[in-house]
């Protein structure tokens, strides 16, 4: 590989903001909060349960999950893969 060929992939993908890291760190604790939540409320088993099941606990693991897909979106057009 030539020096000029390297050069131009590295201007293609800039390194990664400081913003996207804190996505990142937001996504894995949102999903780490859910499975937790959803975990005790399985471990449980009682009708009470299921309001962190349900409400507080799938809210965190999709949140977490969309966090993730906007994160992916935003790198494949920062690499212009998208």
């Amino acid at each position: 590989m030539s020096d000029a060929t390297e050069t131009v992939i590295a201007a293609e993908a800039p390194p990664a903001k400081k913003t996207d890291v804190k996505l990142l760190r937001w996504t894995a604790f949102l999903l780490i909060i859910g499975l937790a939540l959803e975990a005790i409320a399985v471990a449980a088993l009682s009708p009470t349960t299921f309001v962190p099941f349900a409400f507080i606990g799938a809210p965190c693991i999709l949140l977490g999950m969309l966090l993730y897909l906007v994160h992916v979106v935003r790198e494949l057009k920062r690499t212009k893969a998208l």
